[in-house]
């Protein structure tokens, strides 16, 4: 007969118990906080500075932060599938000694997701509000874009118990004063479920 030590055993027990932890964390109800990174899209305004050098803000491009709320899809009553409802801000620009410009937007989004252990898979719609350039160079002028709605694609893998790291593409464009800009864009981002 074997003897196992009482740790041996606490240890084994706790091996097998985390190996089911993300699954039963991962389509649970609750909220969720998001900041990322997104890059893409045509190129809206840059400077180009006396050296020779440029720089540039693309339609897509911009820091996020987003706070969605995750609940069971109630109509198809799955345990792998749950649908987020989300609100966020997202800016990008770009400045120079004498010089801004920045294009700010809130967003709103409704996205489905299929979770698959630590690996979560989503698909969605997002509308951006209150699209906002800015640019400041001697004045400063403000151009407001119209309300705009695209899919969100998603993909992120929980790496903690509450942490995950993601990617996501959206398609999107944007028009103001009668000139259409594309502004699909591929980004990433880490979140945290409470």
């Amino acid at each position: 007969m074997k003897y196992r030590s009482k740790n041996s055993v606490v240890t084994t027990a706790a091996i097998i118990a985390a190996s089911f932890l993300p699954t039963t964390l991962i389509a649970a109800d609750g909220p969720e906080i998001r900041i990322g990174f997104d890059i893409g899209g045509e190129e809206l305004l840059g400077f180009t500075f006396t050296d020779g050098t440029s720089e540039s803000l693309d339609a897509g491009e911009g820091f996020f932060i987003e706070g969605g709320y995750h609940f069971d899809t109630p109509v198809l009553d799955q345990e792998n599938l749950s649908t987020e409802v989300s609100v966020g801000y997202k800016n990008g620009n770009v400045s120079a000694s004498n010089a801004s410009i920045s294009f700010s937007k809130l967003s709103v989004g409704l996205t489905q997701y299929f979770h698959n252990g630590p690996l979560r898979l989503g698909a969605g719609i997002h509308g951006h509000l209150k699209n906002t350039v800015k640019i400041k160079v001697n004045s400063s002028e403000t151009i407001d874009a119209d309300t705009s709605f695209g899919p969100v694609l998603v993909a992120d893998y929980q790496f903690q118990s509450s942490w995950r790291l993601g990617v996501r593409y959206t398609i999107m464009e944007y028009t103001a004063e009668g000139v259409t800009v594309e502004a699909n864009s591929a980004g990433i981002y880490v979140s945290s479920t409470y």
